[in-house]
């Protein structure tokens, strides 16, 4: 089969590889096998990551053998009518990539010169779907990064508001199937510093931490990066935080009838709490059967009442430790 730079629609009997999974969407389409040369790209995409050098190989070459499912294109003057500013960046190109970028970028990382597309002039009904679309399709991945997530919602809301400003979040939140302060989350996430963005890319940052930082950015716009990064580090759950990060514990002196011993390495060289012969004894208000669990727990926490209280102390802080203290004192 033949390689043209303006193909012709392909039948189902030329088209020698296997069937394709074709993109959903409503009315008809045309499935082209086209060359690379005659695609531009969209700036709309929000994505600006296609995997590794050896991820972009392995894809490249897993569509060499077959491809399964086209990219997604408009045609050009279905693309220009919607936005003719973009006239100069799509150059001579017949059409314009709005899915399978990675597909594409692939696809040239080895040499391929041409893949099949299915040419959707029919989601180019206006700017709002046609970004909702490109959004959408991008939402499912999974490595779609929280940035890219970010300005691509950023997109949607400003196609929602060349119809009207007001309400402009609340379509496109309907539109993606999410609430409005969701969006208002995403959006605030590009208000923040460069390189604390960069971080929420690298996954560095979780979103959550990002999205606490943005609030207090908001309340805070002279903080610095510094500043913030700070805030992130002194405000953060506990439980994510480095060893290096958490406060020392308050050790008490050793004495020379209970020296400090280290806190255990592993769970297999526990001293066990009580000795053979020992009668096992339970609390009020403790059921019999719950014992031997707690009795392993509490050896996870140290071999001596000493490295216990210790190991709790580096894991609680004062209002808690004097809850568990006073809780501990009703089963006395």
């Amino acid at each position: 089969m033949g390689v043209v730079d303006r193909p012709e629609p392909l039948s189902a009997h030329q088209h020698h590889r296997e069937d394709p999974v074709l993109p959903p969407g409503k009315g008809a389409y045309e499935l082209r096998r086209v060359r690379l040369t005659a695609i531009a790209l969209t700036p709309l995409n929000p994505r600006r990551t296609f995997g590794t050098d050896e991820e972009r190989t392995v894809l490249g070459e897993s569509l060499r053998k077959a491809q399964l499912a086209p990219c997604v294109a408009v045609s050009r003057p279905a693309y220009l009518k919607l936005w003719p500013e973009h006239i100069q960046g799509i150059g001579d190109a017949d059409y314009v990539l709005i899915n399978g970028e990675r597909r594409y970028h692939s696809a040239l990382h080895v040499g391929l010169e041409e893949l099949d597309f299915a040419i959707r002039d029919d989601l180019a009904t206006s700017r709002e779907d046609l970004v909702n679309y490109v959004l959408t399709e991008n939402l499912e991945r999974e490595d779609f990064d929280v940035m890219e997530r970010a300005r691509g919602v950023q997109q949607l809301v400003n196609a929602c508001a060349e119809n009207s400003a007001i309400g402009a979040q609340s379509r496109a939140a309907e539109r993606l199937g999410r609430n409005r302060s969701w969006v208002t989350n995403q959006l605030a996430l590009l208000r923040l510093p460069a390189e604390i963005q960069d971080m929420l890319s690298s996954g560095e940052l979780p979103e959550r931490d990002g999205r606490r930082l943005a609030r207090h950015h908001k309340q805070h716009p002279e903080l610095s990066t510094a500043d913030l990064l700070s805030h992130w580090k002194v405000t953060r759950p506990r439980r994510e935080r480095t060893p290096r990060e958490l406060p020392s514990p308050r050790t008490a002196p050793a004495d020379s009838a209970h020296p400090e011993r280290p806190l255990p390495t592993d769970n297999t060289t526990l001293v066990p709490l009580m000795t053979a012969g020992q009668p096992r004894t339970t609390r009020p208000g403790i059921p019999h059967s719950v014992v031997p669990a707690a009795a392993l727990l509490v050896r996870r926490l140290g071999t001596t009442p000493r490295d216990q209280a210790r190991t709790l102390a580096a894991g609680l802080d004062a209002r808690s430790l004097r809850e568990l203290f006073e809780a501990l004192r009703r089963h006395l």
